[in-house]
């Protein structure tokens, strides 16, 4: 794998090769005004020892970026690609628009670590022994249970997760919790809770004549008042 360099406009640096008939195995990554880790003389004083920043450009950081990228992505896919599948993902999801679709200058395209680390198309669970054989969609699965189970089985799948896989076989973990269907509320469930909402019923003593209680509520529909 070959890396050329672009500058912060996006263009090709001076100081890069271009890639010409190689450009089946070459990409595109930042390397110029890269800030990097400096140890050496002090540039005023020329003492040795001296530990800071310093600004640089060329391919020699451009192909790190390129390394680097690929070590999120087997973060990222839980070390579940082999290194072949984590390049050839890296390449294919690599920016080829506008300028970048000059395969002679800068090969596969710029690298796109955003891409490369989203699913490719959808998202699928497999139901059969393939990964890219047949499957459901992801957010077509889903799970509805009636409201008597509560969220008993929300809590017993509280840190379970179920994997789906992209057009380019990655996979994506999700949380289980979230594919369940919450059930809507019967209708008796969704009075109490508009009850609930209102305002509280409230006693007032003394307002009337002496040893009188009045109870209120503010919806509309009840109006209660106790005497003695």
């Amino acid at each position: 794998m070959a890396v050329v360099a672009v500058t912060e406009d996006g263009g090709i640096a001076e100081y890069s090769n271009r890639c010409g008939l190689a450009a089946e195995w070459y990409i595109a990554a930042p390397g110029d005004n890269v800030n990097l880790a400096y140890f050496g003389p002090d540039e005023e004083t020329g003492e040795p020892g001296t530990r800071g920043t310093w600004t640089g450009g060329g391919t020699s950081f451009a192909a790190p970026m390129v390394a680097g990228g690929l070590a999120v992505m087997k973060h990222r896919f839980r070390g579940q690609l082999s290194s072949e599948d984590l390049l050839a993902r890296l390449l294919e999801t690599a920016d080829r628009t506008g300028r970048y679709s000059d395969e002679k200058v800068y090969g596969r395209g710029l690298m796109d670590l955003a891409a490369a680390t989203s699913p490719v198309g959808g998202e699928r669970v497999a139901t059969g022994t393939r990964v890219r054989g047949l499957g459901r969609t992801l957010w077509s699965t889903r799970l509805g249970l009636g409201r008597a189970i509560g969220d008993s089985l929300e809590r017993s799948l509280a840190g379970r997760e179920i994997v789906a896989f992209d057009s380019l076989g990655a996979p994506f973990w999700h949380r289980l919790g979230d594919l369940m269907i919450e059930p809507a509320p019967s209708t008796g469930h969704a009075r109490l809770c508009e009850l609930l909402s209102e305002e509280p019923i409230g006693a007032q003593f003394g307002r009337g004549a002496p040893g009188r209680l009045e109870v209120d509520h503010q919806a509309d529909w009840r109006d209660a008042r106790i005497e003695d």
